[in-house]
């Protein structure tokens, strides 16, 4: 469950880091 959790954090950090 806590993958689930994490799993939005890491897309969002990667995309962040796509846009840099």
């Amino acid at each position: 469950m806590a993958s689930a959790m994490a799993t939005p954090v890491i897309q969002r950090l990667t995309t962040v880091g796509e846009t840099k």
